[in-house]
């Protein structure tokens, strides 16, 4: 059981975090693309999970320097893999709004 409120809400968060801010760097690239007239390319997703990988290892460093103790899992190594695996998996969010852009906006005149 979780100690605090705190603990329980983190554990549903920080396993959204990955997929959200995949989704979201994913998003801006394609409306980037959308709005320099360029057709949304299909490695959007992967460089949008991989931006997501670097901020969220940034943000789980920055909590584990602000806290004191070590992690009972592994340490920091252990977490580091989960979150990184995790970002992995962030791919296929990434792809679907890729995909949905592609779909929308599919007019052959649109792109250069």
């Amino acid at each position: 059981m979780y100690a605090t409120f705190a603990d329980s809400l983190a554990s549903v968060l920080l396993p959204l975090l990955p997929i959200l801010a995949a989704s979201y760097f994913t998003t801006l690239l394609c409306r980037r693309a959308h709005r320099r007239h360029q057709p949304v390319r299909w490695w959007f997703s992967p460089l949008g999970a991989g931006a997501a990988c670097i901020l969220v290892l940034c943000f789980i460093r920055l909590g584990s320097s602000l806290q004191p103790g070590e992690y009972p899992y592994g340490g920091d190594y252990f977490i580091d893999l989960a979150y990184i695996a995790e970002s992995l998996v962030a791919i296929v969010p990434a792809g679907i709004v890729v995909w949905r852009y592609r779909k929308a906006y599919t007019n052959v005149e649109y792109a250069a």
